[in-house]
């Protein structure tokens, strides 16, 4: 899994560099000295943590277990000459993962389409001591954001603040549990739907100074689909952390 979340993250970079090197030379964008473009726009990198908003009460996540990573490219586009007031709309990945407390994981019924909680004990036999058990939910997001700079002059600089909405389409997903049953250590991965949500949206707020950033999101729509989740639930997703960007 970490080598197609890497691939995809270097298909992504290389097809937006060169799309962004591209409308460089179309617009005249100064070139450095050594002949590479200066290529507009930012590559943001975001690191924080997920909680799952409504959950039911036996659902116990870790909160320090449950992170995100993003990795996204967004280009400023200027609303009015020297106003400070751009439009960034961009591309990218959103890698969520949710961590279960004690032996907890997902099951899904592919009769029935739904998922609920079973534990791993039940599944792989008595004796288990759990070292980890995650739900990983991978999207290829797009975020737009209206932002202010107070820099006009260089929008790379100075301090930010940018509000706007991030829509997403889940590519992958999958349970990872790694236990100890008879002096065996055993990783398990189990790639279903679980009644995800294929599309999600929320809003998106940022706020930083040169390239450190502060962020946070909500999902307005629901993590799983309609009654299909663990006793019946939907939630919604709370997501914040810090980002830097080049």
């Amino acid at each position: 899994m970490k080598k197609l979340n890497l691939l995809a993250v270097l298909f992504l970079l290389l097809s937006v560099s060169a799309w962004a090197q591209e409308s460089s030379e179309d617009t005249g964008a100064p070139v450095n000295r050594n002949g590479r473009a200066d290529i507009p726009g930012s590559l943001y990198f975001d690191l924080g943590f997920s909680l799952l908003q409504g959950r039911p009460a036996d659902m116990e996540t870790s909160f320090f277990g449950s992170k995100v990573v993003n990795v996204y490219y967004q280009r400023d586009l200027n609303l009015g000459k020297n106003s400070g007031f751009t439009f960034a709309p961009g591309i990218g990945l959103g890698l969520e993962r949710y961590a279960f407390d004690g032996q907890q994981t997902l099951i899904f019924d592919r009769t029935e389409g739904t998922s609920s909680l079973g534990e791993l004990s039940d599944i792989y036999g008595a004796g288990l001591s759990v070292n980890k058990s995650k739900l990983i939910a991978n999207y290829v997001d797009i975020p737009v954001e209206f932002k202010y700079h107070t820099n006009k002059n260089d929008y790379s600089r100075g301090f930010r603040v940018a509000l706007g909405a991030k829509f997403g389409v889940l590519y992958h997903s999958h349970t990872k549990s790694k236990f100890e049953q008879d002096g065996e250590s055993r990783t398990v991965k189990d790639r279903q739907g679980y009644a995800l949500n294929s599309f999600r949206y929320g809003a998106y707020a940022r706020l930083g100074f040169n390239g450190f950033n502060f962020w946070s999101y909500y999902g307005l729509s629901e993590v799983f689909e309609s009654g299909k989740g663990p006793s019946q639930t939907e939630a919604n997703t709370l997501s914040f952390g810090v980002s830097i960007a080049w």
